[in-house]
């Protein structure tokens, strides 16, 4: 970002990072994220930004007391509003929180990351963590709750039976797909 250009100041973006950054684009639309490094020469400032769930891998739990017999949702819920404290960009939803997939036998907070908290219950469950980029509102969701789907056809009276399609990985790594 050129010195230039008025968001480059300390009333825009936190020289502390931490800050909500969106980047427009008119192909690949909004993308939304939390500033996590700056780094300043003559001409302008880099900006370094991660999507706003790897906050929660730096956010620790830790409380008293043993969960015994409780939905993957309700730790969930007790993890993250522990490690969303403080954070002004991102919240608690209310969405699938109580009740939701099966019950953990026993489960403590050991000073493990909110992270890792919410992927041991996304693996014990069929639920899985739902973070709008947008708005900042965190939700407990059933599994592709939010996934995109399409009503149509790829092709028009055609079908994918017997096809094979193979590309190495590594050459995709940074493409970005349109569908």
């Amino acid at each position: 970002l050129p010195y230039s250009n008025a968001a480059a100041s300390a009333a825009y973006i936190n020289p502390a990072g931490g800050s909500w950054l969106t980047i427009m684009d008119d192909i690949a639309g909004a993308w939304h994220g939390v500033i996590t490094g700056l780094e300043y020469d003559n001409a302008a400032v880099t900006i370094t930004a991660a999507q706003p769930w790897t906050i929660l891998s730096k956010r620790y739990i830790t409380s008293p007391g043993t969960f015994k017999n409780v939905s993957a949702g309700v730790i969930a819920y007790a993890a993250l509003n522990l490690g969303l404290a403080g954070l002004r960009w991102l919240y608690l939803g209310t969405t699938g929180y109580d009740g939701q997939g099966p019950d953990v036998p026993t489960y403590n907070f050991t000073g493990q990351s909110c992270w890792q908290v919410l992927s041991d219950m996304m693996d014990r469950s069929d639920q899985e963590l739902h973070i709008d980029a947008e708005t900042g509102r965190v939700d407990w969701v059933g599994a592709y709750a939010y996934a995109a789907s399409y009503g149509s056809l790829l092709v028009a009276n055609s079908t994918l039976l017997n096809t094979q399609y193979s590309v190495d990985a590594t050459q995709r790594v940074s493409e970005v797909t349109a569908i």
